[in-house]
């Protein structure tokens, strides 16, 4: 269990105040389930980011309601890694006399926070950045999530301060709009039953578990059930992390040939960019003493792109409701859609790289004079051919000196057909006679070709073509550019309107795949 404990000061309680002085929040990164992408994330809360009133209600286990409100916060200090303020409980209230009885007495010394997202920055792995004047820093193997605005909705006293089983330190807040996307999660993040026993039920049924959950009274007719489930809060959380969680699954499960191979890059918007690759390289120049060193020159080529944007949208209505089908039936579907967004992504690499572009030097990407295209059939003499002709790569500085890029051929992509040849090759190398490749089959280089979902026709293939490849981060020959960062699809819910009833869907992915520099690369038609 990754929970953050949040402890109540015990030297601060006021007996006759009946008020009590605690640690809010840290700056110290929590895993936080993401309700916008049914992922836990890594996460660090910039205090100094902090928007709050004068003064939010304090609950009980993040339930909000009147017969939960036990007393308020008030009188914040946020320092530069520390949300501190004065805890106050209600007299002459069942609810907020047994919350004091057992704070007083130390029974309860942990709190949660509920808040809306505005505004954050993701860190890739290891990377460090100085977001207004902090250092963060993510660790070596996940990114990190930093919010740099935050607004403090609520303080919930809790016996345990987070939920074991979604693993976060702390509850978030979002209010689920048509207009408003998803932030970082919903103020109940409980999930009381398993994955594994969800799928098993009807949405009724989950509907009735809900209901029993918050106290609620069930109605008997299924639609009257799930209406009075789904309209709550909770409810939406509980229905939007079993759409998100299944659409990720679905867009996980699906291979990446070209995984390693492209570079993935941030871009703001959807304005028409350039992607450059260097094609003169500067060098440094022995200095004299005394002397100041020459300027360096450089040469870049550079290829344009454009983000696009591609979606689908599905609700979850009264038909459904009453359809009592599985929710194991709904996870299919949902991690189908899932599986269309990876796919579209492959879709768009591939389509770029049999297209063979012409790049920013008025060469295409695979050429003789780049000295990485060839008719080559696949064998082992062929394949030492490729993997020489990439690791021979070179440029040069503006005075012509040679440039050695030193480039590693890594990855070996063939048709299916070619797939066990590859292997068989792949082994005699590690064998002996040389370092072994990552092997791959991928049946876009097939006669079935590939659809590109922009032109929205297919590309040919022959079914003999295979491609050899350095690591992307060595050299970037192909890039996937993303909105934001953004690796994921996002999932926004929203209430229907207009007379219907239910809640709505959308999945979008917003990218562009371009090709920049073909020395990385090693295409052979394979006839």
């Amino acid at each position: 269990m990754n929970t953050r404990q949040l402890s109540i000061r015990a030297d601060s309680t006021n007996r006759a105040q009946r008020s009590v002085t605690a640690t809010l929040a840290t700056a110290d990164p929590v895993a936080v389930f993401d309700y916008r992408t049914g992922r836990v994330v890594l996460e660090s809360l910039h205090i100094p980011g902090v928007e709050v009133k004068d003064k939010v209600p304090m609950l009980t286990d993040h339930a909000r309601s009147v017969p939960s409100t036990i007393g308020s916060a008030s009188d914040f200090d946020a320092s530069a890694d520390r949300l501190r303020g004065i805890l106050r409980f209600a007299s002459g209230t069942l609810a907020g006399d047994e919350a004091w009885a057992l704070v007083d007495q130390g029974h309860l010394d942990s709190v949660s926070v509920g808040y809306h997202v505005r505004e954050f920055q993701e860190l890739r792995a290891g990377e460090s950045k100085v977001i207004s004047g902090k250092l963060y820093q993510a660790p070596a193997n996940e990114p990190l999530r930093v919010v740099t605005r935050w607004q403090l909705k609520e303080i919930s006293l809790v016996p345990i301060p987070a939920d074991p089983g979604a693993k976060i330190g702390r509850s978030s807040l979002s209010v689920l709009t048509r207009s408003q996307s998803m932030s970082t999660g919903h103020t109940q993040v409980s999930r009381a039953i398993p994955d594994r026993d969800i799928s098993g039920m009807t949405l009724p049924d989950l509907a009735s578990h809900i209901l029993r959950r918050m106290n609620q009274p069930i109605p008997e007719n299924h639609l009257d059930m799930c209406r009075a489930a789904f309209s709550t809060a909770d409810g939406t959380a509980e229905l939007a992390g079993i759409v998100n969680a299944a659409i990720l699954d679905g867009f996980r499960a699906v291979p990446d040939s070209l995984a390693g191979v492209y570079r993935a890059v941030d871009v703001p918007n959807y304005l028409a960019g350039e992607l450059a690759a260097l094609n003169v390289h500067p060098r440094m120049f022995r200095v004299g003493r005394g002397d100041v060193a020459p300027a360096a020159s450089f040469g870049v080529s550079s290829t344009g792109y454009r983000l696009a944007r591609f979606g689908v949208q599905f609700c979850v209505d009264e038909q459904d409701y009453e359809d009592l089908a599985r929710i194991r039936t709904y996870q299919v579907a949902l991690a189908e859609i899932g599986a269309s967004v990876r796919r579209l992504v492959s879709d768009l690499l591939w389509s770029t790289l049999l297209s063979n572009p012409e790049l920013g030097d008025g060469t295409t990407l695979f050429h003789a004079d780049r000295s990485n295209l060839s008719a080559n059939a696949l064998s082992d003499a062929n394949l030492d051919t490729g993997m020489a002709a990439i690791a021979s790569q070179t440029s040069e500085t503006e005075d012509e000196a040679p440039v050695h890029l030193a480039l590693t051929p890594r990855y070996l992509i063939t048709p299916p057909s070619l797939y066990g040849l590859a292997a068989r090759l792949n082994v005699a190398m590690d064998a002996g006679s040389g370092p072994p490749l990552v092997v791959r089959p991928e049946s876009r280089l097939s006669t079935a070709g590939v659809f590109d979902p922009l032109s929205e026709s297919t590309i040919e293939a022959n079914g003999t073509s295979w491609l050899l490849a350095a690591p992307g981060e060595q050299a970037a020959g192909i890039v996937l550019a993303l909105l934001n960062g953004q690796t994921e699809p996002r999932i926004r819910s929203y209430e229907l309107d207009q007379g219907e009833w239910g809640t709505g869907f959308d999945v979008s992915f917003s990218c562009a795949a371009a090709a920049v520099d073909g020395r990385p690369l090693y295409w052979s038609s394979g006839q």
